[in-house]
């Protein structure tokens, strides 16, 4: 009867000691499998705080005809209103410009038939660091400045009296 006991005493033990186990191990597993979720959280919040962030504003903008070139149209493609990276703003325009073959119109200004049959002219990319003013008006092109006579080199290779 005691070795009844005593083999039964054992078996409840090796019992016991084998779900304790168990559970610690599982609870280990998950435990271990959470800390190397957030680890890797931890290293994609890291990668994505080392990619440069979009920092260049665009305004792209062309002129295009629906009547064969009579009256001219501006189309504003980026307002320049939306921050965004300037690889992206080269790769709209150059969308742009693959398609422009120009040809010389009789002013002088070139022309380029986009697929749907459209001219275009003046395709223009400009890029900033800052958004830009959409009620601004286009810089224009001033004149040269007239040259400064007592900058003039001939006359300062002149022996000084």
């Amino acid at each position: 009867m005691k070795k009844n006991k005593k083999n039964k005493v054992v078996v409840i033990l090796v019992t016991l000691i084998a779900l304790v186990l168990i559970f610690t191990s599982t609870g280990y597993y998950f435990y271990h499998k959470s800390v190397l979720k957030k680890q890797e959280e931890a290293k994609k919040a890291t990668e994505l705080a080392a990619m440069p962030k979009p920092s260049s504003y665009c305004l792209m903008t062309y002129e295009i005809s629906t009547d064969n070139g009579k009256t001219w149209t501006k189309k504003v493609i980026d307002n320049g209103q939306k921050v965004t990276y300037q690889a992206e703003c080269w790769k709209k325009y150059l969308e742009i410009i693959k398609d422009f073959q120009p040809e010389t119109a009789k002013d002088g200004s070139w022309i380029g038939k986009m697929k749907d049959g459209k001219l275009i002219s003046k395709p223009s990319l400009q890029i900033s660091e800052q958004p830009f003013d959409p009620n601004a008006k286009q810089p224009k092109t001033e004149s040269p400045p007239q040259e400064d006579p007592t900058n003039d080199y001939e006359a300062n290779l002149q022996p000084s009296n």
